[in-house]
């Protein structure tokens, strides 16, 4: 009998240091933070309850920016996947372990979720690059553990500072261990550090100003980045950017209107004695889902048409202040038809601001969303294929009027 005792003691013994080995280090501890970080933990998990979750990124402040700097390219690209940010300001692997033990992923199930965390763990010699490795790797596990059939797309850490170093070499080195755990099925491993470095290795101040957090433009760097990857995964087609951000190349004008390009943004506006014109991509769509950032400067009579064959056999996704009857913009206007549908709540227009809209045209059946909210969903059958375009009204009650569209992306539907 004290024998048997014996060797169950040392059983435990040896258990007991196999679990303190495996968690000799900080980055596989979980560990909680602060104030700030606790009501944010409930807020994420409170909209964890609330279902309806198809995408998750999780990671530190530079995913936690997607709400800052990164807000008109996650209200893009994300918003209308249900996706939801777990990103955490100052977050190091072993806090994120604590929130998925705490609420994140009770409940859900999603298609996908988007990882990159581990470049606070790089700071000086607080941990490893094989410890940051282990941190990420534990991550995945516990997603699967949670998550079962949620894929994971493991992001290679951003690279840091203004040009090479130990630290950004760390974290390259981290990168790439945690890579290893990538089956190709359900856990991937994507590395776009290249689409943020100049040619010598430089990482430029215009995308991320403090050479770690992007700034808006990086952001949209980084969505373009991954968007293939990420569409392949939730199993769709991707998003394709329609402008290119540079010049007027695939689009064709019509009419007296100024068609710029200005920083990037493309810029219409009324022509000598306020005269009209249209901007038309010069490649016809039929069945697909459209998402744009536009600014008014009002007044302003606007909008996005689609479908369009001719003036009269179009549909036009509207941007104005029309008052009788009254509406607003994310009105449904067909030639010959007037209004298909009204947006009549002014409250969802950013008058000041950007705005974003999404039409999804499949058949018969016609849907649009302005800022979040379905103001439009018909069944027409005036045109069912044609160009894309936006249209400066003519009229000097409308000058001197100007629109600007920061992006357009289009995906097929078939």
């Amino acid at each position: 009998m004290k024998i048997r005792l014996q060797r169950s003691v040392v059983v435990l013994l040896l258990i007991a240091i196999v679990s303190s080995a495996w968690a000799a280090h900080s980055a596989l501890e979980p560990a909680h933070r602060h104030s700030w970080w606790t009501l944010r933990n409930d807020a994420v998990n409170e909209r964890a309850r609330q279902g309806n979750v198809d995408l998750l990124f999780i990671g530190d402040s530079i995913t936690h920016g997607w709400e800052g700097g990164g807000r008109i390219y996650w209200d893009l690209y994300y918003a209308p996947r249900n996706a939801v940010n777990m990103g955490f300001s100052g977050d190091r692997t072993q806090h994120v372990l604590w929130r998925l033990d705490h609420g994140h992923l009770e409940g859900i199930s999603p298609k996908l979720a988007v990882l990159m965390i581990g470049t606070n763990n790089s700071n000086g010699n607080d941990n490893t690059a094989e410890e940051i490795a282990d941190g990420i790797i534990a991550i995945c596990r516990r997603i699967q553990t949670k998550c079962p059939k949620t894929k994971i797309l493991i992001l290679a850490i951003f690279p840091r500072g203004p040009e090479s170093s130990a630290q950004r070499e760390k974290n390259a080195r981290a990168s790439l261990l945690a890579s290893k755990i990538a089956d190709g099925k359900m856990i991937h491993y994507l590395d776009i550090n290249e689409h943020f470095l100049g040619p010598d290795g430089a990482l430029p101040q215009e995308i991320m100003p403090d050479y770690l957090h992007p700034n808006e433009a990086g952001y949209r760097i980084w969505a373009r980045a991954i968007e293939p990857k990420v569409a392949e995964l939730l199993g769709e087609k991707p998003l394709t950017p329609v402008f290119n951000g540079k010049d007027l190349t695939g689009w064709r004008p019509e009419g007296n209107a100024r068609w710029t390009v200005e920083n990037g943004i493309l810029v219409g506006t009324q022509g000598a004695d306020n005269a009209p014109g249209d901007l038309f991509t010069e490649a016809e769509f039929d069945d697909f889902e459209l998402t744009s950032a536009w600014r008014a400067h009002w007044p302003c009579n606007s909008g996005i048409w689609f479908r369009y064959q001719s003036p009269q056999v179009a549909y036009q996704a509207d941007i104005l202040e029309w008052k009788n009857p009254v509406c607003w913009s994310g009105t449904l206007y067909c030639p010959g038809k007037m209004f298909l549908a009204m947006n009549t709540d002014e409250k969802l227009v950013n008058r000041d601001g950007w705005n974003i809209t999404r039409i999804r045209a499949k058949g018969r059946h016609v849907q649009i969303w302005l800022n979040g909210t379905k103001v439009a969903d018909v069944q027409d059958d005036t045109t069912d294929h044609g160009r894309i375009g936006f249209q400066v009204h003519p009229g000097a009650e409308f000058g001197p009027m100007k629109i600007e569209i920061q992006e357009l992306l289009v995906r097929p539907l078939r």
